[in-house]
């Protein structure tokens, strides 16, 4: 499916399904092949087989969709705090990573509120928390996967 070819079966399916929607391919596929392995146990009246079946499937699908999307280990963090300059600072000297200050208007005090985006590998995560919680115990620390990576992660211009 990487190279734009299908094995036949649902991966036709899928990738059509998955053109004209926000599932991905591998998504589709495992709903698919799951409601053929649920009608052929309720049929042959053999469950504990169509549930190794399923759980076959599942790691597939995990397996289809990394390949797929890549094994992306970096993590989007939002940091919302008053501190986001020193916090900025202690990010790029410790963990080496740069990151982007954005600034909004929080949703109900109308106050100015600022946003330290930042992309920081999955490891780095429990560190980045004492970086962001020794420099400002009430800030809001939002991590998120990153599904896709373009770019560096190390020099983004801020």
């Amino acid at each position: 499916m990487k190279g734009q070819a299908s094995a036949g079966g649902t991966t036709i399916v899928a990738k059509i399904v998955a053109r004209y929607s926000s599932f991905r391919s591998a998504q589709v596929i495992m709903f698919f092949d799951m409601i053929i392995i649920i009608a052929v146990g309720i049929v042959f009246k053999d469950m504990e087989l169509a549930l190794w079946s399923l759980i076959g499937i599942y790691v597939t699908t995990k397996v289809i969709d990394k390949i797929l999307t890549g094994a992306v280990a970096e993590k989007v963090v939002h940091i919302i705090s008053n501190q986001t300059d020193n916090i900025g600072l202690a990010i790029s000297e410790e963990l080496g990573r740069d990151g982007t200050i954005l600034t909004g208007e929080n949703l109900i005090e109308q106050n100015d509120q600022k946003v330290l985006l930042a992309v920081v590998g999955a490891r780095q995560i429990p560190k980045l928390q004492t970086i962001v919680l020794s420099r400002d115990e009430n800030a809001v620390v939002l991590v998120m996967d990153a599904s896709e990576m373009i770019g560096s992660t190390a020099h983004a211009t801020t």
